[in-house]
């Protein structure tokens, strides 16, 4: 459960401490509260050590009010995203795909227009209700959706949509392969994006489907990339 969430964590965390860029946590309380926090476990966001555990401290945490208030308020509406709307649009959708040779037409034309939307509101309604737990508890976590569907470019719609996957692929792989491939010039930035894509593309899961989708994600920024480039 949850297990790419404290995998990519503990990646980042390790990595800059290895590199001595980040001092080590000695308080091992605070390390697995940092990996293992429930309300961010089951769906995100991949929150970085940097943000996190200094705002942890257990002996001096006090009641607010307003903070509870405002912190309710989230989740309640992230449960009302998740539970109203995105498990609503999600008995369509499950019901085409389960038997899609027996729909033609509108009807499936209806279920592509509406899947985006029920993975928007399921999985930000979870992100909503992590934030709010969080806040309660006077925590604050990065918020992983800033309504993407507004985005004018595919690169636009990565840096809305699951911010801290984005965020965190463009820091440890797209920058590191980048750096490291530097001299090949413009062949350092496709490599890095497609190497970004394909594992962006496997962490949403492991078969070919998202592959795929990964391949033209990297397809669609290269060719971004390249056309703002001739501009």
């Amino acid at each position: 459960m949850g297990i790419s969430y404290y995998t990519f964590q503990g990646i980042s965390y390790l990595y800059l401490v290895y590199k001595a860029k980040d001092q080590p946590e000695k308080n091992f309380l605070n390390l697995t509260l940092y990996m293992l926090y429930f309300p961010k476990i089951m769906a995100g966001p991949i929150e970085r050590h940097r943000k996190f555990l200094p705002q942890i401290n257990l002996s001096g945490f006090k009641f607010d009010h307003q903070r509870v208030v405002e912190g309710g308020q989230l989740v309640m509406w992230g449960m009302f995203k998740k539970l109203v709307i995105g498990d609503t649009l999600g008995i369509v959708v499950n019901k085409v795909y389960a038997d899609v040779e027996q729909f033609q037409g509108v009807p499936l034309i209806i279920t592509f227009i509406i899947q985006p939307l029920q993975l928007y509101f399921d999985f930000s309604g979870y992100t909503d209700m992590a934030l709010g737990f969080s806040r309660i508890f006077g925590i604050q976590l990065t918020d992983n959706f800033r309504r993407p569907f507004f985005a004018q470019t595919v690169g636009d719609f990565w840096r809305r949509w699951h911010i801290t996957l984005s965020s965190w692929c463009n820091d440890f792989i797209y920058n590191r392969l980048l750096l490291k491939h530097r001299k090949w010039g413009n062949k350092a930035a496709v490599y890095a994006v497609f190497s970004s894509f394909l594992v962006i593309g496997i962490w949403h899961g492991a078969n070919w489907t998202f592959v795929v989708l990964g391949i033209l994600q990297g397809i669609a920024l290269t060719y971004e990339s390249l056309r703002s480039g001739k501009g």
